[in-house]
């Protein structure tokens, strides 16, 4: 039996950006997806934040200083294809990233 999506919103996740070899900053941002498995409620934000996470550094050349909507809107889509691959089903569906934003390290 499915059940119906549940809406699901992070708070703030913080990832750190390196340029040489230091720490330039933080993109920082909240998740809001639907979850379709209400059985995995306890662990998808861990699941998010590796995803956000992989994501982030897998796209080591984009510029999350100002970050563009055709970045996060590619980010969004590979969070939610390695969430769905991991757990081998769709778990959640229309993954929005809201407030993205750039924390410079002083």
């Amino acid at each position: 039996a499915h059940s119906k999506p549940e809406p699901f919103k992070t708070d703030h996740i913080a990832v750190a950006i390196f340029r040489d070899g230091k720490v330039a900053g933080y993109f920082t941002s909240r998740l809001n997806c639907n979850l379709m498995d209400a059985s995995l409620k306890d662990s998808i934000l861990a699941r998010l934040t590796h995803e956000l996470y992989n994501a982030v550094y897998a796209n080591s050349e984009a510029d999350f200083r100002k970050p563009q909507r055709e970045v996060m809107s590619n980010l969004a889509e590979t969070i939610t294809k390695g969430v769905n691959e991991r757990a081998g089903k769709p778990v959640i569906e229309n993954l929005i990233i809201e407030e993205p934003d750039f924390l410079r390290r002083l």
